[in-house]
């Protein structure tokens, strides 16, 4: 709201007052929508925040001892992001990490103010670790502090990257930061909304091109390039479910062909080539991270080196730069890729 001048006049004070009030009657209003009191069975939940479809709540520290934060992670299959929902009675719940389960969610600060840092902190009876669900529509909620209820989890200005600080702020039913869609924990949770099916992948920073194997190869240690679009079965690529909610990446005209990290490296710069596929085999199993907004666009991270993804080196190559994985940032436009789909 701003700082009140000095010395301000009565009318000039009157009227800060006034607009305090108000605003404070639009966040009452904002939140009596909500139906307070929500409830949800006890068990196992990923935390999806609205304002970063493509990560959830972790742990940034999984597995250590108490006084970790919570940040948003890439929707990766982790423990890490695996949330313990137990009703404590009275719709309060107590919010547990997975892989630490001596510890909860707790509101360090205990109190009614904006930004108060939240992180894992041992059991103890005490409402600073009870949470109220308020919903808001079908499977997105509020997540509020007992101790303070005013107030919601929260995406700390609101970031949408990976790492960013998760915190407490007013609940807001329009402010997508401080909405979480919990999901039971299931692979169901990191399927790539896109079905299976034929497509065409096309670099963010180089939409002149797709990718494919060079000259248009279907023999095994074919190079993967950016190659110029000729509307070929050998720049076609098939998804198809794996497990764990990943998926494979076969040639239209080689189906016996995979999209391969060669020999299952997990360094920056190792590169992609075709490979007879092999169910199960973690160099030919992707996990395609939305990025949100519509666009089509997603990430690909290999099941042998997690923290890579498909990379477009130089951002927009000429035809026939072979393609690599680098390190995991969804800030970097050269690991976007549009998959469009291709009919017949």
């Amino acid at each position: 709201m701003g700082n009140i001048p000095p010395n301000p006049s009565f009318r000039a004070r009157t009227a800060w007052i006034a607009l305090a009030f108000s605003l404070s009657l639009v966040a009452i209003s904002n939140v009596s929508r909500c139906e307070a009191g929500s409830s949800i069975p006890s068990g196992a939940y990923a935390l999806s925040s609205a304002n970063a479809p493509s990560c959830l709540a972790q742990s940034a520290d999984p597995g250590a001892a108490a006084g970790g934060a919570l940040v948003l992670g890439l929707k990766t299959k982790a423990t890490s992001n695996k949330w313990i929902f137990t009703d404590k009675g009275g719709g309060k719940y107590l919010i547990q990490p997975a892989d630490s389960p001596s510890l909860a969610v707790t509101d360090i600060k205990g109190g009614d103010l904006d930004g108060c840092a939240v992180d894992l902190e041992p059991v103890r009876k005490d409402t600073t670790q009870l949470w109220t669900l308020k919903k808001v529509s079908d499977g997105v909620y509020l997540i509020c502090p007992v101790c303070a209820p005013s107030l919601s989890l929260d995406v700390f200005a609101g970031g949408a990257a990976p790492g960013s600080k998760i915190d407490v702020w007013t609940a807001d039913p329009e402010d997508s930061d401080t909405l979480w869609s919990i999901l039971p924990y299931s692979d169901s949770v990191f399927k790539p909304s896109i079905a299976d099916g034929k497509y065409t992948i096309t670099p963010h920073d180089g939409p002149s091109l797709v990718l494919g194997p060079r000259g248009g190869a279907s023999t095994a240690g074919s190079a993967i390039v950016g190659s110029v679009p000729d509307g070929s079965a050998s720049q076609t690529w098939v998804i198809a479910d794996a497990t764990d909610g990943m998926v494979t990446l076969t040639l239209q005209s080689a189906s016996t062909m995979a999209l391969t990290v060669k020999d299952g490296g997990s360094k920056t710069t190792t590169p992609l080539l075709l490979q007879p596929l092999k169910q199960g085999d973690p160099s030919q199993m992707w996990r395609m991270i939305e990025l949100g907004g519509g666009t089509g666009e997603f990430m690909l991270i290999p099941a042998c080196a997690t923290k890579e993804a498909i990379d477009n080196p130089g951002g927009a190559p000429n035809a026939g730069t072979a393609i690599w994985i680098w390190d995991v940032d969804s800030n970097n436009s050269h690991e976007w890729w549009m998959f469009k789909a291709v009919k017949g």
